[in-house]
């Protein structure tokens, strides 16, 4: 296994009915050489940071700041500064605090990184007292499921041909 390290960023406002579920799906991930910085973003339930406390307590990889309310891209950027000056990693991974991840999706990232400057994989929307849906992946819009290695070029290509300028806007919500 590597001895590579990943940051987690995780940005958190105001989702204590998710976040227990959150950080345990990364606190035991498969891979270990992990460190997991929480950003409270300025949360106004107070069970947010018990949550964080709790987890601050019992998982040394964990530590937190809380910061007045400025938006999800400020608690990301303040966590890549993190791990670039003071946490120094080998990787960053964002994770939404009300998303959660499977048990080997670090070590997963971990194995398919070669040299890459970003790795892009694919997710599924689940959504509370909802029917399952089959509606097509980010990955699956860009016709992406049997490539391991796209450059930037072509990647900005697909993206501008399919009139797609981000991410989020590849996937559907209900």
């Amino acid at each position: 296994m590597s001895d590579k390290s990943v940051g987690v960023i995780v940005p958190i406002y105001n989702t204590s009915q998710y976040l227990d579920k959150c950080l345990n799906s990364i606190s035991s991930q498969t891979y270990k050489n992990i460190k997991i910085f929480l950003i409270d973003d300025g949360s106004t339930d107070k069970n947010v940071d018990k949550i964080i406390q709790s987890y601050i307590a019992t998982d040394a990889r964990f530590t937190t700041t809380k910061i007045p309310n400025s938006g999800q891209g400020v608690a990301r950027n303040l966590g890549i500064e993190h791990f670039l000056n003071i946490d120094k990693t080998d990787y960053i991974l964002f994770v939404d605090s009300d998303d959660y991840i499977d048990e080997n999706c670090i070590e997963e990232l971990i194995n398919n990184t070669d040299d890459a400057d970003f790795i892009w994989f694919d997710f599924r929307y689940k959504f509370i007292n909802s029917k399952p849906h089959n509606h097509p992946t980010s990955i699956e819009n860009y016709n992406l499921q049997d490539k391991t290695i796209i450059s930037n070029k072509d990647w900005l290509e697909l993206s501008q041909n399919m009139n797609l300028h981000s991410f989020a806007k590849g996937g559907y919500y209900e």
